[in-house]
C-alpha cells in the first residue's frame, strides 16, 4: 500500500510555482521599463520642441507687423483673437502627413472654420506662430483615441494605430501641449498681457505637455488621472492652463471622473516640462508698415 504525500513532502508542480513566483515581478518589470522608455522619449522630443519654439520666437518676435495680423512688435497676447491662424496651419500640417482627410472636413466649410478657429485659437498671431513651431514635434507621442475613451488598453493599444492617433493628435495636442515664457531659465512663467521684449535679452520658452500613461498596470501606477495632475506639477497644471485649448483637459478630468463613478478606470497622465533659451537680437529698424 502506498503511502500518501503529506502537502509539505510532495513537491510535484513545483516549477511551476517557482515560475510564478518569478514571473510577475519580471512581466511589472518589463511593463515599467516600457512605459519609462515611452515617457523619456516623449520628453526628448519635448526638450527638440522647446527648441524649435524659442529658434521662432527669436524670429517671429521682430517680424513685420503686417504679416502678423498687425499685432505690435517685440509683444505676445495670449488673450487676443485677432487673426490666430493656428487651426488653418495644424489643418495644413495635417492634410500634409495624412494626404487629405482631416482637413476636407473642414475644407468646404466656412461656418466650421470659424467655429474651429474660436474653439482653439486663443491668442495672437506671433503667439501661435510659436506654438506651431512645437506642434509639429509632439504629434507621435498623441493617444489612440480608444486609450482615453476605454482605459482598460492592452500594450497594442499603446504602440499602434499611427494613423489614428495622428488625427486624435492635431486635436489632443492643442489642450496637452502648452507654450510660456518664463521670466528667467527656471523661473516662474510671465503673466503680464501683452508679454513684451527688447533687444538683446535673452528669451526662455518653455514646453509642458500632458503625456498619456498608455501602458496596462503600471500606468495607473506611475502617473494621475487629469483631475489629479495639480498634484502631480501646481506649476505644471497652471502652464497647461494656458494652452491653445485648456478646455480639453477639463474634459478628459470629467470624463475619468465619471468612469470611476462607474467603477470604471481613469486615464493616467505625466506632466513633462522642457524649456531653451535663446539670445533675443531684437530689430532696430522700422519696418515700411509701420509708418
Amino acid at each position: 500500500m502506498t503511502r500518501r504525500r503529506s502537502l509539505i513532502e510532495d513537491e510535484r508542480a513545483a516549477v511551476y510555482v517557482e515560475f510564478l513566483v518569478v514571473f510577475w515581478p519580471l512581466f511589472f518589470l518589463f511593463l515599467g521599463t516600457m512605459q519609462i522608455g515611452m515617457a523619456m522619449s516623449a520628453d526628448l522630443a519635448l526638450q527638440h520642441s522647446a527648441d524649435m519654439a524659442a529658434r521662432s520666437a527669436i524670429v517671429v518676435l521682430p517680424d513685420d507687423p503686417q504679416f502678423n495680423g498687425d499685432n505690435a512688435k517685440n509683444e505676445l497676447n495670449y488673450n487676443s483673437t485677432a487673426n490666430p491662424g493656428f487651426v488653418d496651419k495644424a489643418l495644413g500640417l495635417i492634410e500634409s502627413l495624412s494626404g487629405s482627410s482631416l482637413a476636407s472636413l473642414f475644407a468646404g466649410s466656412d461656418v466650421s472654420t470659424s467655429f474651429m478657429s474660436n474653439l482653439f485659437s486663443k491668442g495672437d498671431t506671433r503667439l501661435n506662430s510659436i506654438r506651431f513651431a512645437a506642434f509639429r514635434p509632439m504629434l507621435p507621442f498623441a493617444p489612440h483615441p480608444s486609450e482615453i475613451m476605454d482605459p482598460r488598453s492592452t500594450i497594442i493599444d499603446a504602440i499602434d494605430g499611427a494613423g489614428a492617433r495622428l488625427l486624435f493628435g492635431f486635436v489632443y495636442n492643442m489642450g496637452a501641449l502648452s507654450i510660456t515664457f518664463p521670466e528667467t531659465a527656471g523661473g516662474p512663467i510671465q503673466t503680464a498681457d501683452p508679454i513684451s521684449y527688447g533687444g538683446n535679452t535673452p528669451v526662455t520658452v518653455r514646453a509642458t505637455y500632458l503625456f498619456h500613461c498608455g501602458v496596462p498596470f503600471v500606468g495607473q501606477m506611475m502617473c494621475k488621472a487629469a483631475s489629479q495632475i495639480h498634484l502631480q506639477s501646481e506649476e505644471g497644471k497652471a502652464e497647461l492652463d494656458m494652452a491653445v485649448a485648456p478646455s480639453l483637459i477639463n474634459a478628459l478630468a470629467v470624463m475619468g471622473v465619471a468612469s470611476a463613478i462607474g467603477g470604471g478606470k481613469q486615464a493616467c497622465f505625466l506632466v513633462l516640462r522642457r524649456e531653451a533659451t535663446l539670445t533675443y537680437q531684437g530689430a532696430a529698424y522700422q519696418f515700411r508698415s509701420e509708418d
